[in-house]
């Protein structure tokens, strides 16, 4: 590099029009430390470097529409993507105030809960539901099994925004009834709200749930739905609506409120569980016969397809319909799609009205039931190959005298 003679008027001259030091460097050939040192024997000083600040980034005009939308202070910091601290020296210096909350706060804080919501908590709660404690909230809480995750979406679709559907965790539980199975869970909680806060110390006066009273006035079928969703179950002449985590009194409570509400008359029902406390007494609904079925012709509209074992046993399709449909040969995915119903609902109906897969039950005769029931050993075996009910199958035995 060659070095040119560079006198201190010219070098002022240079630093007054504004000439970077590493311009005269590459103009002169001198070193930079060389320069800087004859800058300052000539008295010029420099003005301190500021450090470029991540807020100088920030378009002023769009941070202060946001403002004027009422964003909160964090929303602003994750769509500027900055820190809480250059945010608050920023406002500092435009002399703008930004609340704290964020606007889904503010809505949720504002926010009603409808008569829908207030069914399903009022179900839920019955069931497998509980209401978290907080100082100036409540939050609502519950888990169900992996097979029952659908269901457990929809709940949480349904008490939007007080659930996020996207907040939703996986559970383990180990050692069940003591020994090594593990099994999935998922689980929802809710956001805190003041209404929950009143629920909660309606239900849990001195720290354990209870009926409250007025719950006679809350209970529709939607309630009673997700209710039995939630604790009950179906067998072949019953349903039953477990409720262990009561007393007596607030099942018999539930009991008459049922049936005044809803003219479906239930039973008391006492067990022992060796598995938890075998010493102690837990009561259930039991719901017979007739009034099983006045009960599921009630909530089996709203009963969610992943829990379609749990609802009654009325077909959906005609018996016409599905002979027809077997005699085209179509198979029963086939069958669901022409009637627009879910494959299960095919099964079951074949199984009420005892159609096979090759053709109605009563079209075998004795001996031919005979060679299959040698073949596959058991009823339940055959009733499975076949496509049938045990029940059905059973009935057609002892219709033809066959014992096995």
């Amino acid at each position: 590099m060659t070095i040119r003679h560079c006198t201190d008027e010219i070098l002022l001259e240079h630093l007054v029009q504004g000439m970077d030091l590493q311009d005269i460097q590459v103009k002169y050939g001198y070193g930079y430390k060389y320069i800087r040192s004859r800058c300052f024997s000539l008295g010029y000083k420099f003005a301190p470097k500021r450090r470029p600040q991540i807020g100088d980034s920030i378009d002023l005009e769009l941070l202060k529409q946001y403002i004027a939308a009422d964003y909160g202070v964090t929303e602003l910091c994750q769509h500027f993507q900055i820190k809480r601290g250059v945010l608050r020296n920023l406002l500092n210096q435009l002399e703008l105030t930004v609340s704290n909350c964020d606007r889904k706060t503010k809505l949720l804080r504002q926010y009603v809960i409808t008569p829908l919501q207030r069914s399903i908590i009022t179900g839920t709660l019955l069931g497998d539901s509980s209401l978290v404690p907080g100082k100036s909230y409540s939050q609502l809480t519950f888990t169900h099994c992996i097979a029952q995750s659908a269901y457990a979406q929809w709940k949480a679709e349904q008490l939007y925004p007080l659930m996020d559907p996207t907040r939703k965790r996986q559970i383990q539980h180990k050692n069940v009834f003591g020994s090594e199975e593990s099994r999935q869970y998922v689980g929802y909680y809710s956001y805190g709200h003041t209404t929950l806060l009143a629920l909660r110390q309606q239900w849990y006066p001195n720290g354990k749930k209870i009926v409250p009273v007025d719950v006679a006035e809350i209970l529709d079928p939607l309630s009673l739905a997700v209710w039995y969703m939630d604790d009950g179950s179906i067998a072949t002449n019953t349903s039953s609506l477990y409720t262990q985590g009561f007393t007596v009194a607030e099942v018999e409570l539930l009991i008459s409120i049922i049936y005044k509400k809803f003219g479906i008359s239930c039973e008391l029902e006492l067990q022992y569980k060796k598995h938890y406390n075998p010493n102690k007494i837990y009561p259930i609904i039991k719901i017979k016969r007739a009034e099983s079925t006045k009960f599921h012709k009630l909530i089996d509209p709203f009963i969610h397809d992943c829990l379609y074992y749990k609802r009654t046993t009325i077909p959906t399709l005609t018996e016409d319909q599905l002979q027809s449909a077997i005699s085209e040969g179509l198979t029963d995915e086939e069958i669901s799609t022409k009637y627009s119903v879910k494959k299960y609902t095919v099964e079951r109906d074949r199984r009420i009205y005892g159609i096979t897969r090759y053709g109605l039950l009563h079209t075998y005769t004795k001996d031919q039931i005979l060679q299959l029931l040698q073949t596959h050993g058991t009823r339940y075996a055959l009733a499975k190959y076949l496509g049938v009910s045990t029940s059905a199958l059973r009935t057609f035995c002892r219709k033809n005298n066959i014992v096995k």
